[in-house]
């Protein structure tokens, strides 16, 4: 089997019967050597809505849908459970509330054939991706030559890439060979920044890497409100991924990846904070738990660091909170506003009833 579509999902009940229809749909009219070209697998990690079910129900009726549950056993092992058990010599990621484009396949093909052949032996095919709302609009810009072979020193561009921003981090920018794919450590619990924590990883041991100018994904904006649900994994998974990126990146030599992944991992502290002001907590529960971060060695240790270049407005602006003298008081003003504006917008949308 040519390729195995990896979706993890966990309450996905809105959006995974388009993500699976556009995986069971994918064109397969082209010459290829192999009767069984792809299968879907979907590992579906403790929801309590009916995705347990829908799911099922695709297995059933078509047979190229595996279906694998597990109970919440976070957004990394799911995906290696998911990779573990694939038959494809290929790795497609796709996420629950997102679409593949419907020739994916089709372009893919050939450059899976080429990479086993002539000598190429690349690991990692990226691809370009877009805005399902506004297919025009891509999401990423890279400076990459398409249909080229990197290897060895040449990756380096994809390095000076990734310590820069985050465009290459979702799994679903790439197609992998399964052999590499597989990283085990299914015990990790991971559930934010575990594509950045493989891709790293990736980038590292691939023989060769290609990228090709093709829009093959199509990404869904949910729109959603700037309020969070804080959880205290946050943190705890991003030490786990940085320290990964600290372990590859230093093999690679370059001084200014240092000074870039500083960067980030101060972007990082800055979220975590956003998080939690911007999340439905007491205002007496955001206090304790601030408190708490600001003892965390890696917080203290980085959120003083300059933000990219890139970052968000609004991390910018909380970053600018924490690093005052009297940050406690600023960011307690800032969780006692936001608290109030919540309460006021729930007595004013309950008075509209």
């Amino acid at each position: 089997m040519l390729f195995s579509v990896i979706i993890n999902v966990r309450n996905g009940e809105k959006y995974i019967k388009e993500a699976l229809d556009s995986a069971l749909n994918l064109n397969t009219c082209f010459d290829c050597r192999d009767s069984e070209i792809f299968e879907v697998i979907v590992v579906e990690n403790g929801s309590s809505d009916r995705t347990g079910q829908i799911c099922d129900s695709y297995e059933a009726r078509d047979k190229r849908v595996r279906v694998i549950h597990k109970g919440a056993i976070g957004t990394y092992s799911a995906k290696q459970v998911g990779i573990r058990a694939a038959k494809g010599d290929w790795i497609i990621a796709l996420d629950a509330d997102d679409i593949l484009a419907p020739d994916m396949l089709k372009v893919l093909y050939p450059w899976t054939i080429a990479a086993d052949r002539n000598g190429c032996e690349a690991d990692v095919i990226f691809y370009d991706t877009a805005d399902l709302d506004d297919r025009e609009r891509i999401l990423f810009s890279y400076p990459f030559e398409p249909k080229k072979v990197y290897r060895g020193d040449e990756k380096r561009a994809f390095y000076d890439v990734l310590c820069v921003g985050d465009s290459l981090n979702a799994m679903w920018t790439k197609c992998i060979r399964r052999e590499m794919a597989y990283l085990g450590e299914e015990h990790l619990f991971l559930c934010f920044g575990e594509d950045l924590y493989q891709t790293v990883q990736y980038l590292d041991r691939a023989r060769g890497i290609i990228y090709l100018k093709e829009t093959l994904y199509y990404y869904r904006r949910t729109g959603e409100s700037i309020s969070f649900t804080f959880s205290d994994f946050y943190l705890d998974s991003q030490k786990v991924v940085w320290e990964m990126v600290d372990k590859i990146s230093g093999g690679w030599n370059n001084p200014d990846y240092v000074k870039k992944i500083t960067e980030r991992k101060a972007l990082t502290c800055s979220i975590v904070i956003a998080r939690l002001i911007y999340s439905d907590l007491s205002i007496s529960r955001k206090i304790v738990k601030y408190r708490n971060i600001t003892t965390d060695p890696f917080y203290c240790r980085h959120y003083k660091n300059d933000l990219p270049a890139w970052a968000p407005e609004e991390s910018v602006h909380i970053h600018s909170l924490q690093i005052r003298d009297d940050h406690f008081i600023a960011v307690t003003k800032a969780v006692v506003i936001y608290n109030i504006k919540m309460h006021v917008k729930k007595i004013l949308k309950a008075v509209r009833r």
